[in-house]
């Protein structure tokens, strides 16, 4: 029995574009001679000479007349036949090629080429082995895989049409015969002599496809004062997102916005003005990009008449579906290609020069398909005036469930270093890393460390941690407060610690070591204004099951002296609120403060404090923390 398994190539050459020549003009005076050495002056003009080479791609393959015989001489039990094909792509694209495959039509069989329809002719349908998960030939069936026939033992499924796998993706020009170049798929059929002898057919279709190649921008080149980054779109659309938030306002934008390099045709001339909004039409629905072909595209934003402080506060996400919100829109959103700027997100100088607050936040939330975090570059001073930091990059990046790593705060350092009238740092980074379940690391505070040293004037440091890494399965240690152990030294201003760490590591299952607070141990010494530490552990470490604390020194004593009176403190209401939900102490041991003492031989807090401590108030060592 003969089996044919035929192909078609797919082939694709974009013509290379000839470059253009620009002709110079060069001017000269002369002067008169009298007597005398006459004036001259002379004018020059500079041309760019641009060759635009555009990218050649190529695709062939090696079977002859486009076809891969299997020839197959059937038992009983079934014959495997193999046969491998290799597939050549060469491209000058500097990122490379994508190749899929998948058959013609949505039938996967190999179909008898007596077929007429009716009644139905015999065939040999493709296994069902996934795509993951190879596996060899059950009878009468048929599959493929990567790698030469001698070595390819187990098969996968045949992709039908629209549902094309990628078998190959490169990153660099190739041509033959460049290891790059050459993809070998194999084969096979298992065949028993049940089967009707004669010719089975299935055309497969090879597609290759040019990476995309980012634009080069001012963004990329030093010259920071611009938005951009990547989309991928499905439908052909795409809602540049307008609620940006900062100082608790909305704004007015007047930008020139870009698709791959060239002016939108969504606004006059590609220059779009309106104003932000967070839940109101038009605002909310953002800057409405249509006529996109589908795949990727890169847009930038510059600001109309250059750059001044808060040109870009209207950008940016909400915490709402409605508009350029919705989540369809939100998922198109896959890279960040430059940083984030202090001139284009700070006050501006007519609206505030005090509020700086929001200046970060919400921007990608539920961005699901972000992989790398926001970066930030310091390119405008903040006024020292500036007093409220407030929801600075509060869920900037809350429910970006692709992210890895966290944001770096290192470009923040030196931003607030000359201003010692900072007041309020409430929700600060309030849910900036909630469900992030990928995420490997936690913030770094490091960068932070200098900032109020010299800073007397906090008052208020509400919800500061709060929710930063709610959910975050996959972290393994805990945010490292060391950093902040000099902040309030000399602080005697801070009143409001309420919820300061309250949910910070929330269903972190993976998490092996509790927070520290030793590092804050000096933080009451000096300050008798403490009012407020209500909630300040709620929850912190909430169904962290993998937890050792047996023995550990992680508690500094003076929040034991806050629960019982005498202090500033009037309110510690919930503050060990179901911090170690779920965790056993008779089991495995308590946490201790540095005087030695284990958490639960806290005496009754003062009726005065409203002190709650665990569930329902102070709790026997063999019990489970509720």
């Amino acid at each position: 029995m003969l089996t044919r398994l035929k192909l078609n190539k797919g082939y694709l050459v974009f013509s290379l574009l000839g470059f253009f020549l620009f002709c110079f003009l060069a001017a000269f005076v002369s002067g008169s001679m009298f007597f005398s050495v006459g004036d001259s002056s002379a004018e020059s003009t500079e041309v760019d000479i641009i060759a635009r080479v555009h990218d050649v791609l190529s695709i062939t393959t090696d079977a002859s007349n486009d076809e891969l015989p299997l020839n197959v001489t059937p038992t009983p039990s079934g014959t495997l036949t193999k046969n491998q094909l290799t597939v050549t792509v060469s491209t000058n694209n500097s990122t490379g090629y994508t190749l899929n495959m998948n058959s013609i039509t949505t039938n996967t069989s190999m179909v008898h080429e007596s077929a007429t329809g009716s009644p139905p002719a015999p065939n040999i349908p493709s296994t069902t082995h996934d795509y993951t998960t190879p596996a060899t030939l059950g009878i009468d069936t048929w599959g493929w895989n990567l790698g030469t026939a001698s070595s390819t033992t187990t098969f996968k499924k045949i992709p039908p049409s629209g549902d094309g796998q990628t078998i190959r993706t490169t990153d660099a020009p190739s041509s033959a015969p460049s290891p790059d170049s050459d993809t070998i798929v194999t084969f096979g059929a298992n065949v028993t002599d049940t089967t009707v002898a004669g010719a089975y057919i299935n055309t497969m279709v090879f597609t290759a496809t040019t990476n995309y190649v980012p634009i080069a921008t001012p963004c990329e080149t030093g010259d920071y004062e611009c938005i951009l980054f990547t989309i991928n779109t499905t439908d052909g659309t795409y809602s540049i997102p307008t609620s940006g938030l900062v100082a608790d306002m909305h704004h007015t934008y007047n930008w020139d916005v870009y698709v791959d390099g060239i002016l939108t045709t969504a606004c006059p001339g590609g220059n779009c003005t309106g104003t932000s909004h967070s839940n109101t039409a038009p605002g909310v629905n953002g800057i409405a990009l249509t006529g996109l072909s589908n795949g990727e595209h890169q847009i930038k934003i510059v600001p109309h008449n250059g750059p001044a402080p808060g040109w870009g506060n209207a950008f940016g996400h909400a915490f709402i579906t409605v508009g350029a919100n919705v989540q369809a829109n939100k998922n198109k959103l896959i890279s960040l290609d430059s940083p984030l700027t202090t001139m284009a997100f700070a006050p501006k100088t007519t609206e505030s020069t005090t509020n700086a607050s929001y200046m970060f936040a919400n921007i990608f939330i539920n961005c699901v398909n972000l992989t790398e975090p926001a970066t930030f570059v310091d390119t405008y001073k903040l006024p020292s005036a500036v007093t409220d930091f407030s929801f600075f990059l509060s869920q900037i990046h809350h429910s970006n469930t692709n992210l890895t790593t966290s944001i770096d705060l290192t470009p923040l350092a030196g931003w607030l270093s000359a201003n010692n009238s900072i007041n309020n740092l409430d929700r600060f980074l309030n849910q900036s890393h909630d469900s992030n379940p990928n995420l490997g690391t936690p913030i770094n505070l490091g960068p932070l460390a200098g900032w109020f040293n010299n800073n007397t004037s906090i008052t208020s440091m509400y919800y500061f941690l709060a929710s930063s890494h709610f959910g975050n399965t996959n972290l393994t240690i805990p945010i490292d407060l060391t950093p902040l152990s000099g902040w309030f030294n000399a602080n005697t201003s801070i009143a409001n610690l309420a919820c300061f760490l309250g949910f910070t590591h929330y269903g972190n299952t993976s998490l092996t070591a509790p927070i520290n607070l030793v590092p804050l141990s000096g933080w009451f010494n000096a300050n008798r204004s403490f009012t407020n530490l209500a909630s300040f552990l709620e929850g912190s470490h909430y169904s962290n099951n993998d937890l050792t604390l047996a023995g550990q020194t992680i508690f500094p004593n003076w929040i034991k002296t806050a629960t019982q009176g005498g202090t500033s403190i009037w309110n510690v209401s919930n503050a060990f609120y179901q911090t170690f939900y779920a965790y056993k102490f008779g089991d495995t041991g308590e946490p201790r403060f540095q005087d030695g003492s284990v958490l639960s031989s806290i005496g009754t807090p003062a009726t005065n404090n409203q002190a709650y401590i665990g569930r329902y108030g102070i709790t026997p060592v063999n019990t489970n923390w509720q």
